[in-house]
């Protein structure tokens, strides 16, 4: 016997040693063994007995509870108890009560618990007996069967599908919220009906019985019905579905559970691809440019090209698609080389590809194609196929080549024209040097002797005034000259000429100048002449509107031309409106134009208040 449980007093044997029929060893043997747990009080509430499955479930041993208070009884549940015992003493039998208790461990356990009173022969009450019956593992698979029937519930509620369940009369005996929505009936009012109200058996195609459906190929396996189903809803109109059919064995009888799918969505989602997918067509098929997707490489594949393609060389689609190397074919023998090096290096870097080049027509004519197209990768992210439109730039390519002559031959038209000016300054400029000033130098001459012999000093007073107005008259003959052509221009060359300009203008105006001349040759005649022109423009604006103290040139080789700065610290002015606002700004415009039909440009940079920048840059040749 294990923990004391011998202690127990099986009193008022017979002279036998018995008690009824049963030995005092028998009970003892019957109790010991008992699956459930035997426990014996005293009219105190002191455990007399405490058999070993009260072991097992408590914890405690027979030794440590025997004549104390039931250990397993916790604090707060001892007044009920002793108000249970009270009732018990009193000869009342406790029918069994479930219970939570404690175990030694601090673990609760849910138990059994039946009370009755224990007598002897003169039916006095010596004590209560308990028994106890372990049920923690019925009550966790009560509470595992509660919650699983709670998340099916959820589940079936909660479910994006309608679901009905039908019984084996065809009747419907539950719905779902969803299917609630989908039919626009309560639950309610379609339990109890058939299951041709929510699908009529005239609503598809196919005119199956849905009864028999139901009934008939659910009990043998799980199926569908659909896609091309039609249920009516409670306002009469028609919805496409989808239904699966499945049979479950409940306990009230075979029952059929349909999963209804509503597909209204879908086929409207369905038709508004296909709507966009034939505007998608129509709207590439007119474009004017041809579509297409295709394998990289020389002899690849095209797997899509647009209509436009015969339009624009010729080719119909199914031609140009079955023939795998027709494109490089048809490319032009000239452009080959460039165009594989672009499709290379787009296939190398995943970049976009873009060239334009020729390709022949069917017909061996000649056209410009700008060609455009993103790379698509591959399963395994490497460029695969290109994606992209081809254009037909022929007139535009037309256009840039005759806007290029037009170019060429205004360059060439402005190269005469400052040649057949500068020429037409330089026979003026001689004119006036062999002619005019000759002639106001000889009278100057005659003036000065005619001086010299007069005894009256106020005949000598006229002369000398005539003289200076004819020295003065000789002065600005001499400027007229240099701004006519400078000798020093062609003589002595650029840097020499602005610097004798520069030697003029300064005084009068008020600045001190310096000239940085990185120049390792000099331009040819027409560049220094245009420079010359530019840079003398520029210098005359800084004289009339600057009031510059300090003025800077630098002259300097730059990208196979010649590169000017011009700047000064004067008074500024507002950049953008100085051609529209600034009166005698003029001269930017002219300035700007003569840069552009050499080729070059012109950029000026300033601010009110601090000074101007003139930058200016022409090509070697025109």
């Amino acid at each position: 016997m294990r923990g004391g449980a011998a202690r127990v007093d099986f009193e008022n044997m017979d002279d036998q040693g018995k008690h009824g029929n049963a030995t005092a060893d028998e009970l003892r043997t019957l109790v010991e063994a008992s699956a459930v747990a035997i426990i014996r009080l005293d009219t105190e509430g002191r455990v007399t007995l405490w058999n070993p499955e009260a072991e097992r479930i408590f914890g405690w041993k027979a030794q440590e509870v025997l004549g104390e208070w039931p250990p397993h009884i916790p604090e707060e549940a001892r007044a009920d108890f002793s108000g249970q015992l009270d009732r018990v003493l009193s000869g009342e039998r406790l029918v069994c009560i479930n219970e939570r208790r404690t175990r030694r461990d601090g673990s609760p356990v849910d138990v059994l618990v039946c009370m009755a009173p224990l007598g002897n022969s003169s039916e006095r009450v010596v004590g209560v007996v308990v028994t106890v019956v372990e049920v923690t593992g019925q009550r966790r698979a009560e509470e595992e069967l509660r919650a699983s029937e709670e998340r099916f519930r959820l589940l079936v509620e909660s479910a994006p599908a309608g679901i009905l369940l039908v019984g084996a009369d065809g009747l419907i005996t539950s719905v779902n919220p969803e299917a609630e929505k989908i039919f626009g009936y309560l639950e309610g009012e379609l339990v109890g009906r058939p299951v041709e109200v929510v699908v009529p058996q005239e609503a598809h195609e196919r005119h199956v019985s849905l009864r028999a459906e139901f009934l008939a190929r659910a009990r043998r396996r799980p199926f569908g019905l659909g896609p091309d189903l039609l249920a009516r809803r409670k306002d009469g109109t028609l919805i496409p579905v989808e239904i699966g059919l499945s049979h479950i064995q409940a306990e009230g009888g075979p029952v059929v559970a349909a999963f209804v799918a509503d597909l209204s969505e879908r086929k409207r989602v369905e038709q508004a691809l296909r709507d966009a997918e034939a505007q998608y067509r129509s709207l590439v098929e007119r474009l004017p440019a041809v579509v297409y997707l295709a394998v990289f490489g020389e002899a690849a594949p095209w797997l899509y090209v647009s209509p436009r393609i015969e339009s624009m060389l010729g080719f119909t689609p199914q031609e140009w698609q079955m023939d795998e190397g027709i494109w490089l074919k048809q490319v032009h023998p000239d452009d080959k080389t460039r165009v594989m090096e672009a499709e290379n290096d787009s296939r190398e870097t995943g970049g976009p590809f873009a060239c334009e080049y020729r390709i022949l027509t069917r017909d061996g004519r000649v056209v410009w194609v700008r060609d455009e197209a993103e790379v698509v990768p591959g399963e395994d992210g490497s460029p695969a196929l290109l994606r992209g439109l081809m254009y037909d730039v022929t007139e535009r390519k037309r256009s840039e080549e005759a806007l290029r002559a037009s170019e060429e031959r205004a360059h060439q038209l402005f190269a005469r024209l400052v040649k057949a000016q500068e020429e037409e300054r330089t026979r003026i400029a001689a004119d006036i040097h062999d002619d005019s000033i000759q002639a106001i130098t000889a009278v100057g001459l005659r003036l000065h002797s005619a001086r010299a012999s007069l005894a009256r000093l106020d005949e000598a007073d006229s002369l000398d005034k005539l003289e200076d107005t004819v020295a003065s008259a000789i002065s600005r003959l001499r400027h007229l000259l240099f701004e006519l052509r400078p000798r020093a221009l062609d003589q002595e060359g650029l840097a020499a000429a602005l610097r004798l300009y520069l030697d003029q203008i300064a005084t009068s105006a008020g600045f001190d100048y310096r000239i940085e001349n990185r120049l390792e040759q000099e331009p040819a005649p027409e560049i220094r002449t245009v420079l010359f022109r530019i840079a003398q423009e520029a210098l005359a604006n800084v004289r009339k509107h600057s009031h510059a103290r300090q003025v800077g040139i630098r002259l300097e080789p730059r990208d196979g031309g010649y590169f000017v700065t011009i700047n000064d610290d004067g008074r500024g002015f507002i950049a953008d409106e100085a051609d529209e606002a600034i009166p005698g700004h003029l001269g930017l415009s002219s300035m700007r134009e003569r840069a552009e039909l050499a080729g070059g440009w012109l950029k000026v940079d300033s601010t009110p208040g601090a000074g101007a920048t003139v930058e200016f840059w022409v090509p070697a040749a025109t």
